[in-house]
């Protein structure tokens, strides 16, 4: 059974691999900065948008919680 603390890295795995093919990330990455961190960049970088509606560290952001940048 998990503990709590890892439930973050998991779920932010999840959305990496749910949101990136294996071939955009490496090991490398996930090893420097960790699963939680390296969705932080990306959904940072994510000029599509469609990153901004997920949070990896387990929670669903409402419609008035997220932010777009110009």
């Amino acid at each position: 059974m998990s503990t709590p603390t890892r439930a973050p890295e998991r779920i932010a795995r999840a959305a990496l691999a749910a949101f990136h093919a294996p071939t955009e990330l490496t090991a490398a990455d996930l090893a420097e900065y960790g699963a939680v961190d390296l969705w932080d960049r990306l959904s940072r970088t994510d000029t599509t948008g469609r990153l901004a509606r997920y949070d990896a560290r387990g929670r669903r952001l409402s419609a008035s919680s997220r932010t777009t940048s110009a």
